[in-house]
């Protein structure tokens, strides 16, 4: 028979795997508009793609590493990932809706530049870009991303600049990270109650009692 502590080992990952399948069930939302001239049009459709891109895959790293984009210590080895335990010898390591929004604003930070590749589709045209700064916002059913990102098109004897961007991608994220740490920590006052009537019953019925 499986010892209480296994189960609880195989509950956890249970949930990690519950996680990696409710964070990859997303659909590509529509980019807030943000008033450009029709000429830099294309250039900002073309970001916006990219950031839709990024963040998708963002997201589904997130789900298969159990909310970690990398640095997972402490971890159960699979055929496919590492997975983080979420409670390990009484302590709770959920990972928080805040860290998860840092994780995918670093995922995207570190690889959008991937995928503007130096603006290469725009052939002829001289376009410049600066630092890529993101702020991501999961609520229950989407994810907000908000880009700062000044890019510049030269036209002639004309320059305009687009300082910012913004998606919205639906997903499940939010909500199955609440979902997570609700589990996480009904197990974790289970075992407290467990440790606290298993002392009493020992107290109970020692010989030196």
């Amino acid at each position: 028979m499986k010892s209480k502590g296994q189960v609880t080992v195989f509950i956890i990952v249970g949930l990690a795997v519950l996680l990696i399948f409710g964070m990859i069930f997303y659909f590509v939302g529509k980019g807030t508009e943000v008033e450009v001239p029709a000429s830099a049009q294309p250039l900002k459709l073309y970001v916006e793609s990219c950031l839709k891109s990024i963040t998708h895959q963002g997201i589904q790293l997130l789900g298969i590493q159990g909310g970690y984009i990398e640095n997972i210590s402490n971890s159960l080895e699979t055929e496919y990932s590492n997975l983080p335990y979420y409670y390990d010898k009484g302590e709770l390591k959920v990972i928080s809706k805040e860290s998860l929004e840092n994780e995918l604003a670093f995922f995207i930070d570190n690889s959008l530049s991937n995928c503007i590749n130096n603006f290469n589709v725009f052939e002829g045209q001289n376009i410049s870009s600066e630092e890529v700064l993101s702020k991501v916002i999961i609520l229950d059913n989407k994810v907000l991303v908000e880009l700062d990102y000044p890019v510049t098109l030269f036209n002639d004897n004309n320059r305009i600049t687009i300082d910012k961007f913004s998606i919205e991608v639906d997903s499940s994220l939010g909500y199955v990270n609440n979902v997570a740490i609700n589990v996480i920590n009904n197990i974790a006052e289970d075992r407290s109650e467990e440790r606290r009537v298993g002392k009493e019953c020992r107290s109970r019925w020692s010989p030196y009692h």
